[in-house]
């Protein structure tokens, strides 16, 4: 019973991972279709380079 929940867990924390990445992969694409959208002046920043900046 406890290998059984174990794996679970596993699989649970797995697809917790990807899914995590999957928004990841999304967000990227996001940003660089609105940033060809826009014009110059009005690109969007990651907030990163926002704080650095």
């Amino acid at each position: 019973m406890f290998k059984m929940l174990w794996q679970r867990l596993l699989w649970l924390m797995t697809m917790d991972r990807e899914l995590s990445r999957a928004k990841v992969s999304a967000n990227r694409v996001t940003l660089v279709v609105t940033n060809e959208w826009k014009d110059e002046n009005d690109r969007v920043m990651l907030v990163k380079q926002l704080v650095e900046d």
